[in-house]
């Protein structure tokens, strides 16, 4: 639990004391679903299979970047509307290209630290890696499909 929860719950209580009907309604709305929810997803570092496949069809400002490497790619297949900005140019890439560079290279806007970013891979080991990259350069909204092309494939291919 961090310091800001600690924090969080202590004055919490102190205001459970003066005001516990309107502390009791709010308790209770965090265990409603689309409160709940949010609690729950808004710091989840990864995304399911239906999640992932709902950005997918979404296509607003959400990146997903596939860390393989291109053969992979061109050997294996690739999830459409992703991009490819293997694991070894990953930190580079998000660190030192600027947004034209970035553009230049790989065909779409450099994405923000603000912007959800959700890498995959074949089957979430790299993925992860370039998760933890990215959250070390302060890419906050970054996630990863742990299910990667291997899961991909399979649900597409049933």
């Amino acid at each position: 639990m961090s310091i800001k929860t600690i924090g969080f719950i202590k004055s919490f209580e102190r205001l459970m004391l003066f005001h516990p009907k309107p502390c009791n309604t709010f308790i209770h709305s965090l265990h409603t679903s689309p409160i709940r929810r949010l609690i729950e997803t808004e710091n989840a570092k990864e995304v399911s299979h239906s999640a992932f496949k709902k950005i997918i069809q979404e296509k607003n400002n959400n990146f997903v970047i596939d860390v393989r490497k291109p053969e992979e790619l061109r050997n294996k297949g690739a999830i459409s509307g992703s991009i490819n900005v293997p694991l070894d140019e990953l930190e580079d890439a998000l660190r030192n290209l600027s947004v034209d560079e970035f553009r230049e290279k790989y065909g779409i806007n450099k994405p923000s630290k603000n912007h959800v970013i959700i890498f995959s891979c074949n089957s979430g080991n790299r993925s992860a890696k370039a998760l933890e990259m990215a959250d070390k350069l302060g890419y906050k909204m970054a996630k990863h499909y742990p299910g990667g092309w291997t899961e991909w494939e399979k649900a597409i291919n049933e």
